[in-house]
């Protein structure tokens, strides 16, 4: 039997039950599963009908009333400016960070963070206080070195002591937050991962009442932890890249970071595109 095929630049229209040349970006329609399929590169998978954009992976988020931070890195090449596409749109300062197209997971770039001092930041807002909600705060994630002590993300007013909320990733065996309740009582929550380097992962950590989950491309990691102690809500810039105090700092990239107030987007396993 003859196929009839198009083609148009590197995409191949065919139908047919047979997969294509393993090029990435080919596309062909698998008859015997009714899909259309594209190689990414590594693998045949299934091309969307239509595309969910709160499902990671499947493009840029949308923005809705609890979006209280959005970061794209969908941009160009060593462009300084970073965005705030949030609900809010908060003003983001860099320091050193900047977009690279050497590095994407979502759109044309990511965020680049040295390890020495690189960093993003939003001022000091309402939007951090997470007292008493809940919240989701998600990204994609490269590292370059995991066997470093780093801290992705954190909050704190300069004292020694205050750091409100922050992740350290450490030394290429776990995950664990940081923060401190009233009063300055300082509060852990862990969880276990070993991610590898040169990887991109979703992550995410969520909040839902008292329970906190830890996602790793959809799937619960660490099992689900309980802690009922309240937030301390103090003044200080909300950053990427290192924690507030800028003692752990983290080497990588970073791509369609979300911070969301008010939601617990998943509560249980989920797909990552």
């Amino acid at each position: 039997d003859r196929v009839m095929a198009l083609f148009t630049g590197n995409i191949r229209f065919t139908s047919t039950d047979d997969p294509q040349d393993n090029n990435k970006g080919n596309v062909y329609y698998d008859e015997s599963e009714s899909q259309l399929k594209h190689y990414d590169g590594s693998e045949w998978v299934n091309v969307n009908a239509n595309i969910n954009y709160d499902r990671p992976g499947d493009g840029q988020y949308d923005v809705d009333s609890y979006t209280k931070l959005l970061i794209h890195s969908n941009t160009s090449n060593n462009s300084t400016t970073f965005t705030d596409s949030g609900a809010t749109g908060h003003s983001i300062s860099r320091g050193g960070a900047y977009h690279t197209e050497s590095e994407k997971k979502i759109g044309d770039t990511s965020m680049y963070f040295d390890g020495s001092n690189d960093y993003i930041s939003a001022p000091d807002n309402a939007d951090w206080d997470f007292e008493g909600t809940d919240i989701t705060i998600d990204f994609w994630i490269k590292f370059i070195n995991v066997s470093v002590n780093s801290s992705i993300w954190g909050q704190s007013n300069g004292g020694g002591n205050n750091l409100k909320i922050g992740n350290h990733f450490s030394s290429g065996n776990s995950w664990w937050y940081h923060m401190h309740s009233p009063a300055g009582s300082p509060y852990n929550i862990f969880f276990s991962w070993s991610p590898s380097n040169d990887t991109w992962y979703h992550t995410a950590l969520v909040r839902e009442g008292d329970s906190w989950k830890f996602f790793v491309d959809g799937q619960q990691t660490g099992g689900t932890q309980t802690q009922s102690a309240a937030f301390q809500d103090i003044g200080g810039t909300f950053r990427f890249g290192q924690d507030g105090e800028a003692w752990r700092k983290f080497n990588g990239y970073l791509d369609e970071i979300r911070v969301s107030k008010g939601i617990a987007r998943w509560t249980s396993n989920f797909t990552v595109y």
